[in-house]
C-alpha cells in the first residue's frame, strides 16, 4: 500500500511539474514572448517557448551558434559580445539589449531580449532568456548618404527574380550591372570628403531618375552602384547603357562647388535562366571584374563580360595557385613573418604586424604578393585569414611581451566562425587581448559602414584594438573615421613615398595626423624606405612608422636574440632542413 502511494504522488508531481511548464508556455504565448534556457558549459539551448507573437524562431535551434545564424549579421557580432559579457558577470546579473532576428517565414523583426546569469555549484554557467518582439523592420538597411539599399539587398532581389521567374515559368534572362564613378579619390583630393559625397548623391539620384520604376538599384561599394535588367538581352543593355554614359557626358552634377563634370564605367554579366540567377553573388563578381576592365581601357564605356582565352588561361593559373595553397595549409607550409612597427619618438619596436609566407616544395619562401590576390578572387582568404589569426595568438600566449597585429580581409568580416574563435581565446585568455591589434581595410570599411562599426564595437569590447589600414587609398572622410571609432589609421604607402615629391601628398599626411590627434586616434606612416621619409613623418607627429627603412618582414622572431634557438620556428626549421636533406644524394648512389 505505501509503495502505491508513493508511486501515486510521483505521478501526481510529474503532473504538476508537467502542468506548470504547460501554464509558463501557455503565459509566454499569451504575452506574446519567447524564452529559452541555455547552458554555457555544454552550449546547449533549450526552448521553453520558441513563438513569438507575430513570428516563430526556426525549428532545431540547439545551441548559440544556431541562434546567432538567426540574427540579422550586423547585430549578430553585438549580441554575442552581450551573451559572452553576460556569461562572466555575477549570478543573478540581468541585462537586456534589442536587435534583429530574421524570422523562419523571411521576415525581419527588432526583438528586446532580457537575459538573466545563473551559476550551479560547480561552476556552470546558465543563461535564461526573455525575448519580447517590437516590431517588424526591413530586412535590409539602406545607406545613409544615398538613401538606396546596399549590396546584401541587392543580392537578395536577384536571387529573388530567380524564384519569382521559375514560379511564373517565366524567361529569366537578363543583365547585371555594375557603374562606377571614375576617378573619384581625384575628386576627393581635389575638393574634399564634403563635395565627394555630393558626388555619390548626385550619380545615385541620376542612376535612379534614369532607371525609375522599372529596375533594381543599390549602392553595392564606396563608388559603385549594382543594377539588374531582367529581360534585357545583350543589344538592349548596350543601347540603354550607352544612353546612360551620354548623359553623364553632357550633364555635369551640382556640388557645393560648383558644377562638376563627372564620367561613369560600366561592366554587364549576362544570365540564362533561373539558375543563373541563383549564383548572384558570381554574377555581380563578373559584373566588377567587366566594370575594372572598362575603366582600365580608358573609362567612360561599357564592357560585357566575356571570357577569352587570356582569361581561360588566368583562370587556369590561378586553379593551380589556389590547389598549392590548400595543400600548404594541409602541409603546415604556411608561416608567419614579422615586420616591425617604430615609435616616431623614441625609435623602439611598439609592435610588429604579421604577414604570412608559403614554404613551397623546394623549401622556399613565397611571398604573400604572390599568392594573395588569388586567394581573394577564389574567395579562400577567409582560411588563411583564420591561419593567420590561430598562430599569431598562439605566438602572443607564448611570449607575454609581445604586441601583434593582424589582417582580416572582407571574407572573415563575413564569418561567425572566426569571431566566435577569437571570443573563446580571449575569454580563455584575457591577458592576450590588450596586445592584440585587428586591421582592416579602408575599401573593407567602406562596402558596408554598419557591419563594421559593429566589428570594431566587438572587438574592442573585449579589450583588443583595431587600426584601418591602407587609408587614403578609398573615399573615406574623417568623419567616417570617428563614426567607426578606430584606434589605429595606417596612412598609405603611396602618400609616404611620394612626400619628398609631392607636396598634396606631405599636407595630406599632416592634415590627417591633426585630425587624428584631436580625436586620440593614433596614426601609422606605411612604407618608409627612406631616410628621409621617416624624418619628414617624425616631424610631422605620426605616431609610428612601418617600412624597409626599419627592418623587412623575417620569419624569424625579432623580439628574440640572434643565438635564441627558438628565434626561427620549429616548422619553418623543419620544413626547410626536410628539403635540404632529400636534395643531399643518398649514400647508396655515392659510390
Amino acid at each position: 500500500m505505501f509503495e502505491d502511494d508513493k508511486d501515486k504522488n510521483a505521478t501526481d508531481q510529474a503532473k504538476k511539474t508537467t502542468l506548470d511548464y504547460e501554464t509558463i508556455q501557455k503565459f509566454l504565448r499569451d504575452m506574446g514572448e519567447a524564452a529559452y534556457h541555455w547552458d554555457a558549459k555544454q552550449d546547449s539551448l533549450s526552448w521553453i517557448s520558441s513563438e513569438c507573437k507575430d513570428f516563430r524562431f526556426a525549428d532545431g535551434i540547439a545551441d548559440m551558434n544556431a541562434f546567432q545564424k538567426q540574427l540579422n549579421p550586423q547585430d549578430a557580432a553585438g549580441r554575442q559580445a552581450f551573451i559572452h559579457e553576460l556569461s562572466q558577470a555575477e549570478p543573478g546579473t540581468k541585462r537586456d539589449m534589442s536587435y534583429r532576428v530574421n524570422a523562419a517565414d523571411g521576415r525581419v523583426f527588432e526583438v528586446r531580449e532580457t537575459a538573466t546569469s545563473a551559476r550551479d555549484g560547480d561552476g556552470g554557467c546558465y543563461i535564461y532568456g526573455r525575448i519580447q518582439p517590437h516590431k517588424q523592420v526591413e530586412s535590409f538597411e539602406k545607406d545613409k548618404l544615398t538613401g538606396l539599399y546596399m549590396r546584401q539587398w541587392f543580392l537578395h532581389r536577384i536571387t529573388a527574380e530567380s524564384a519569382d521567374a521559375a514560379a511564373a515559368g517565366k524567361d529569366a534572362a537578363g543583365h547585371v550591372l555594375a557603374i562606377g564613378i571614375d576617378r573619384l579619390a581625384m575628386y576627393n583630393e581635389a575638393f574634399g570628403a564634403h563635395v565627394t559625397d555630393e558626388i555619390i548623391r548626385g550619380v545615385a539620384e541620376r542612376l535612379g531618375s534614369f532607371f525609375k520604376g522599372r529596375r533594381i538599384l543599390a549602392r553595392v561599394s564606396g563608388d559603385i552602384f549594382g543594377v539588374a535588367l531582367p529581360c534585357a538581352n545583350a543589344e538592349q543593355v548596350s543601347s540603354i547603357v550607352a544612353q546612360l554614359l551620354a548623359s553623364f557626358r553632357s550633364i555635369p552634377v551640382e556640388t557645393a562647388e560648383g558644377r562638376v563634370h563627372v564620367t561613369i564605367s560600366a561592366g554587364g554579366a549576362a544570365y540564362n535562366d533561373a539558375e543563373d540567377l541563383t549564383r548572384a553573388k558570381d554574377l555581380m563578381v563578373q559584373a566588377e571584374t567587366a566594370l575594372q576592365e572598362a575603366k582600365r581601357g580608358g573609362r567612360g564605356r561599357y564592357m560585357s563580360y566575356i571570357v577569352n582565352d587570356k582569361q581561360r588561361e588566368q583562370f587556369r593559373t590561378w586553379l593551380k595557385t589556389s590547389d598549392t595553397l590548400l595543400t600548404a595549409l594541409g602541409g603546415n607550409r604556411l608561416v608567419l613573418a614579422f615586420q616591425p612597427i617604430i615609435a616616431a619618438k623614441t625609435g623602439q619596436v611598439k609592435f610588429y604586424e604579421t604577414l604570412v609566407r608559403m614554404v613551397d616544395a623546394d623549401g622556399k619562401l613565397v611571398a604573400a604578393g604572390e599568392f594573395m590576390p588569388v586567394v581573394e578572387q577564389m574567395g579562400i582568404a577567409r582560411l588563411v585569414d583564420q591561419c593567420i589569426s590561430k598562430m599569431a595568438l598562439e605566438e602572443l600566449k607564448t611570449y607575454p611581451d609581445l604586441t601583434l597585429s593582424i589582417n582580416i580581409s572582407a571574407w572573415t568580416l563575413d564569418e561567425p566562425t572566426w569571431l566566435r574563435y577569437l571570443l573563446k581565446t580571449l575569454r580563455e585568455t584575457p591577458e592576450i587581448a590588450e596586445r592584440l591589434i585587428v586591421e582592416i581595410t579602408e575599401t573593407v570599411a567602406l562596402s558596408d559602414m554598419s557591419r563594421a562599426r559593429s566589428f570594431v564595437r566587438t572587438l574592442q569590447a573585449l579589450g583588443a584594438r583595431v587600426a584601418l589600414d591602407d587609408f587614403g587609398t578609398g573615399n573615406t572622410s574623417f568623419r567616417q573615421i570617428k563614426e567607426l571609432g578606430v584606434d589605429i589609421v595606417k596612412i598609405d604607402k603611396s602618400f609616404v613615398r611620394r612626400m619628398a615629391t609631392t607636396y598634396d601628398n606631405r599636407l595630406f599626411v599632416q592634415t590627417l595626423q591633426k585630425l587624428a590627434e584631436g580625436c586620440s586616434v593614433e596614426t601609422v606612416g606605411e612604407g618608409a624606405e627612406t631616410a628621409q621619409e621617416v624624418e619628414m613623418l617624425q616631424k610631422d607627429g605620426i605616431t609610428y612608422i612601418q617600412g624597409y627603412a626599419y627592418g623587412f618582414p623575417s620569419v624569424e622572431r625579432l623580439w628574440l636574440g640572434q643565438d635564441d634557438h627558438a628565434r626561427l620556428p620549429e616548422n619553418v626549421r623543419a620544413l626547410q632542413a626536410g628539403e635540404k636533406k632529400r636534395e643531399q644524394p643518398s649514400s647508396a648512389g655515392a659510390g
